[in-house]
């Protein structure tokens, strides 16, 4: 909510719309306060959980039957599911759900799978609009029978680029704050640490990459679950002096500053922002080429896209960034031009203001 979510309600609240957040409750909390947005608490489990499921349905059925919303839209798999139900049982006139990557992913069992298609078809009955970060997703959309073609629109995640500009941070002075020096090679990545994000093969890339380079050292930013597994590994593989783990930070942009690449060997993306924000930085990407991050990644322009499973893949390419203070600096430069380009965040506010408008309109809520 506060990384994807926040600016555009302060843009909302900007065109006169009167707006609230429902979510589950967490330290971003505050951002929205501040901003004077409403925020109401309703634990939601990231996994199926009938009972507690049922206890937020009630929730948001109650608190969406008191403040009789024109409109909801929510965002997510699991959170989606749950506020389509409360929604639908409390007769609110449009609901909107953006699905950053449909639930019955490659990694599933076939049974899993078949029956996560038939979810999202039933509460797609519930759904007004689906909104996807990529044409990829769409179009596994599409091919599943989710919701007609016409009402799943492809809208690209944006990226605040006052914010994501290394012209306002001090890099040199952000790096020393970490111990590391000038002739210090950095190679970082930014994620939750959980499996989908591929972390434990980036220390074991990270691992290659010592014995080719003396001089390069790894940041990780990020927390999550995965945390204490991740430490052990390191200090398994003998990394301990050269691996940084920062934990969670709000300041993401001056974390990116310290690198001299971006890498993540994610498994599965649904767009794939923190590759756009690290373009935006002017740090090259390197990462595996599933969908949908060649949408979003140039290949051989604005990153390098690996086969997942080739981790010595990973290395070259790395090391031809690190070796290459020109070569880094030119697919740095093009990638920041391809974010102003297609991932202003602006984009991203304007269209879906667009979408809420035509569907107000369609529904005689305009006004």
């Amino acid at each position: 909510m506060w990384a994807f979510t926040l600016s555009f309600l302060k843009y909302l609240k900007g065109k006169n719309f009167d707006v609230q957040v429902a979510s589950s409750p967490g330290k971003e909390e505050r951002y929205f306060r501040e901003a004077n947005i409403p925020f109401f608490t309703v634990p939601i489990p990231r996994k199926i959980r009938p009972l507690k499921d049922l206890k937020a349905v009630l929730r948001l059925y109650r608190f969406m039957k008191k403040e009789k919303f024109d409109m909801v839209h929510t965002q997510t798999a699991k959170a989606g599911y749950v506020t389509r139900v409360a929604a639908w049982l409390a007769g609110v006139p449009i609901v909107i759900y953006t699905a950053h990557a449909f639930p019955f992913h490659a990694y599933l069992k076939p049974l899993k799978k078949a029956f996560y298609i038939l979810l999202e078809r039933l509460a797609s009955r519930m759904t007004d609009i689906i909104l996807v970060d990529t044409d990829a997703v769409r179009q596994d959309g599409i091919d599943k029978k989710i919701k007609e073609p016409e009402k799943i629109i492809t809208i690209h995640m944006g990226v605040d680029l006052g914010k994501f500009s290394p012209e306002r941070v001090d890099r040199h002075q952000i790096r020393a704050g970490m111990g590391l020096r000038d002739h210090h090679l950095v190679v970082g990545t930014v994620a939750n640490f959980v499996p989908d994000k591929g972390l434990d093969a980036f220390l074991r890339i990270a691992k290659l990459l010592k014995k080719e380079e003396r001089n390069i050292k790894f940041l990780m930013v990020g927390d999550g679950p995965l945390r204490p597994q991740l430490e052990s590994l390191t200090d398994a593989l003998h990394l301990r002096n050269d691996v940084i783990f920062m934990g969670w930070r709000e300041d993401i942009p001056e974390m990116m500053s310290a690198m001299d690449v971006f890498c993540l060997p994610t498994l599965r993306e649904g767009f794939g922002v923190v590759f756009a924000e690290a373009m935006a930085m002017k740090v090259p990407v390197v990462t595996h080429r599933i969908e949908p991050i060649p949408e979003v990644v140039r290949e051989n322009e604005t990153g390098v896209l690996i086969p997942p499973g080739s981790e010595d893949l990973f290395v070259k390419a790395i090391l031809s960034l690190i070796r290459d203070e020109k070569y880094r600096k030119e697919m740095g430069e093009k990638g920041r031009k391809r974010v102003e380009k297609y991932f202003d965040e602006k984009f991203m506010h304007e269209k879906t203001l667009r979408i809420y408008e035509e569907v107000l309109k369609a529904k005689g809520l305009a006004g």
